[in-house]
């Protein structure tokens, strides 16, 4: 969870959890810290989710509980999930559906939506314009120029975006220190399949 503060309001991109390790039994999630926005909630215009995954969306109704009418602004597909997740929960989201290209102003912050190729359809990097400057936050991303969807990491989008000037750049690492490159889940589909056939 990422929270950015212009002329007194609050923008958050990503709120989930982390996942205990061995040395934590009883652990079920870890959830973010939501002390330094819980005396302001009413401050907070939006949340943007870059992907569907847990360690993205999986604090979300815990946020929600605090403060049910917060939009949470994201790609179809990753609506779709934190809506299942919320219905769990006897949540109904203010929801603000976006794609690769869009534009929306949220409070001071003006955003635009990136596509990137990760293991997740949908995701969504975004760029957030202020008048204190201009902040690109990738969430998570891979370079696979085959993916099964067919939607590769929008680099032009990226280098525009840099020739504009970034200010702050910021981009989830995991995996970050291994070499080589992430395998392509298009090399991983026969294995799958093969799997399915037996």
């Amino acid at each position: 969870m990422t929270v950015f503060e212009f002329e007194g309001k609050l923008l958050i991109v990503d709120c989930g959890v982390l996942f205990p390790e061995e040395h934590q039994p009883g652990v079920n999630v870890i959830l973010p810290d939501f002390s330094y926005i819980r005396d302001r909630l009413d401050d907070v215009v939006a949340v943007v989710l870059t992907h569907g995954h847990e360690d993205h969306i999986g604090a979300v109704p815990y946020l929600l509980k605090e403060r049910a009418d917060i939009p949470l602004v994201g790609s179809r597909l990753t609506l779709a999930f934190i809506e299942a997740k919320l219905k769990e929960h006897r949540i109904t989201p203010k929801t603000v559906q976006v794609k690769e290209g869009d534009r929306r102003t949220m409070g001071g912050f003006d955003l635009e939506f990136v596509a990137v190729n990760h293991s997740i359809p949908d995701s969504l990097a975004v760029a957030i314009r202020t008048a204190a400057g201009m902040v690109l936050h990738t969430g998570d991303f891979k370079m696979d120029q085959f993916p099964l969807d067919r939607r590769i990491t929008d680099l032009g989008a990226f280098a525009r975006l840099g020739a504009e000037g970034v200010d702050l750049f910021l981009t989830d690492s995991t995996n970050a220190d291994v070499p080589g490159f992430t395998t392509s889940e298009k090399d991983l589909a026969p294995a799958i399949d093969a799997v399915f056939r037996t």
